[in-house]
């Protein structure tokens, strides 16, 4: 077992909307949280997109277990998740090398809650990293 945190600079609140606005009435509550206007919805539905994203790259290469939300801290969004299989992500010189390959170019929506400028794809590496993945 592997205890892993992945933290992003970009936006992945989980919000649970979970779909495109399609004319329903407004207001609406999901999951305690009380949306206004279509503005508001398609705002929510970008941060969950983000969410979605990440989890669906992990699920490439394993089952997150014990997964945690998305907190932000520090203006970086963080969760972490066990893996059953520990050095399942390695490659020659990084522990997290395969996933860090997985998550490389990766599309995402930016523009949300980011407090500095992100490319609208993730990158791993470099000066343009917006994504951390270390084992705790």
């Amino acid at each position: 077992m592997q205890q892993i945190k992945i933290c992003t600079s970009f936006d992945i609140t989980q919000t649970n909307v979970r779909r495109v606005y399609k004319q329903q009435g407004l207001p609406v509550t999901i999951q305690g949280r009380n949306i206004n206007s279509i503005n508001e919805w398609n705002f929510l539905r970008k941060q969950q997109s983000n969410w979605e994203t990440v989890l669906q790259v992990l699920l490439f290469r394993t089952q997150p277990l014990n997964l945690s939300l998305p907190i932000l801290s520090d203006n970086k969004w963080c969760f972490t998740f066990v893996n059953e299989h520990k050095g399942i992500f390695n490659t020659v010189s990084d522990s997290f090398g395969i996933l860090r390959q997985d998550f490389e170019g990766t599309p995402i929506i930016t523009g949300l809650n980011e407090k500095e400028n992100v490319l609208p794809y993730i990158h791993t590496l470099g000066k343009n990293q917006n994504i951390w993945i270390t084992e705790v």
